[in-house]
């Protein structure tokens, strides 16, 4: 993902710089990737956090029988 990015992101914004005539609309562009990216992690944390997360009852118990 990260090379791909390497190489769209200054196409990108050449492109909408020639488009528009401003560098700030491919400096927005590369701002919004940056917050859908934001995003896209704490909704993924936020579902797999819920999904792993034990009830304090067994966490206690995990807890004792990895002491033991």
């Amino acid at each position: 993902m990260g090379n791909l990015g390497g190489y769209l992101g200054p196409f990108l914004i050449g492109a909408l710089k020639a488009w528009t005539g401003s560098l700030a609309s491919g400096l927005f562009l590369l701002a919004g990737v940056m917050l859908l990216g934001l995003l896209l992690t704490a909704i993924v944390y936020h579902v797999l956090e819920r999904r792993h997360a034990l009830a304090p009852e067994q966490f206690a118990a995990s807890a004792r029988s990895r002491l033991s």
